[in-house]
């Protein structure tokens, strides 16, 4: 099927949207910058609800590629919740910690995350929420067409 990579790449027409101003210390948070700016690599965090689904076998690769081809001194971790929303949120944390510019996010509940999307937030970090949309402030909202995946799965099952 075609849409997944169009879906990263739209995934990273979302990322430069937010990772430009955000790796030069203008996305308004209160962490010093630590991008191009100011000599450092640009720091990415790319959290995914588990290491088994199409999304950490097919995206993930995808994602990290067009990560590098676009910015090949960003330094990109990727870590897997493994379906635990409670260490996705301990690894959310730990990413603001590390004061990360960009976090790329597909949550293991959307809800649950609420807390640590805002403390991306005030730390000044834009959340790019992937694949399912999660509640809090996020910078930029990037999926797959659901319409268009519904029409090629019905015409598969026709086949």
């Amino acid at each position: 099927m075609r849409a997944r990579p169009r879906g990263a790449a739209a995934l990273l027409a979302g990322l430069c949207m937010v990772a430009g101003p955000a790796a030069c210390g203008q996305a308004g948070g209160a962490h010093e910058p630590s991008g191009p700016a100011s000599g450092g690599a640009v720091k990415i965090g790319v959290l995914l609800p588990d290491n088994t689904s199409r999304l950490y076998h097919f995206d993930k690769p995808l994602i990290e590629k067009k990560i590098h081809q676009l910015c090949p001194e960003c330094t990109v971790e990727t870590v897997s919740a493994e379906h635990d929303v409670a260490t996705q949120q301990q690894q959310m944390d730990a990413m603001i910690t590390k004061q990360v510019q960009v976090l790329i996010l597909d949550a293991v509940d959307s809800k649950s995350l609420r807390a640590p999307v805002e403390s991306a937030r005030a730390a000044g970090i834009p959340v790019v929420a992937y694949d399912r949309l999660v509640e809090g402030p996020v910078s930029a909202y990037v999926s797959f067409n659901g319409e268009k995946v519904g029409r090629l799965n019905v015409l598969a099952v026709l086949k």
